[in-house]
């Protein structure tokens, strides 16, 4: 009997909501009441954070904090030199030799003390002048890349490598360590 009672004591509540138009509690609302309250928790612990950086007598950004060790690409310890190619004087100025579809070896070191995690070199290598029609391709990586031209004649490359420091916040800073101009004759 009590079972019959309570089936019936349910029945009652579920007709009366149903006449006054409450509705029960969808089960998809949950997860999205969830999932908000989540994303409202990141937002307010994100403006906390914040809050207590710049706050009078809080925690100083690094910049503004003199014990921290200066970033890598301020300080001038790093260079870079060209070690290849092997460059001939010709008439009081230096030049390398190459020949047509033949690649050019192009290779860099750098100078100072072992780069931190996050900092990088990148080579880059353009052509700057060269005959007409004459194109330059170049596969650049460190501390090797090599450059190939598509007709004889005299051509100059800028090579540059720049130091490249990621951080964890998605941010970069380069600094470039080289700037050369490299003459080279291409042979057919």
């Amino acid at each position: 009997m009590a079972e019959h009672g309570e089936r019936g004591g349910a029945g009652r509540a579920s007709n009366a909501a149903e006449r006054w138009g409450v509705r029960r509690a969808s089960v998809v609302s949950l997860p999205l009441v969830w999932l908000f309250a989540g994303l409202l928790a990141r937002v307010l612990a994100g403006l906390l954070a914040v809050a207590l950086i710049w706050a009078p007598g809080g925690v100083a950004p690094a910049a503004a904090n003199p014990a921290v060790e200066p970033c890598p690409l301020t300080s001038p310890e790093h260079t870079a030199r060209l070690v290849a190619p092997a460059v001939a004087e010709h008439g009081g100025t230096a030049v390398a030799t190459a020949s047509v579809g033949t690649p050019l070896p192009v290779a860099v070191a750098l100078e100072g003390p072992p780069l931190p995690s996050g900092v990088f070199p990148v080579v880059n290598i353009d052509g700057a002048v060269g005959p007409d029609g004459g194109r330059v391709s170049s596969t650049t990586g460190y501390p090797e890349s090599e450059v190939r031209f598509s007709a004889p004649g005299r051509y100059e490359l800028d090579v540059t490598v720049t130091l490249v420091a990621r951080s964890s916040c998605g941010g970069a800073k380069a600094r470039t360590v080289m700037e050369r101009r490299v003459a080279v004759q291409v042979a057919p």
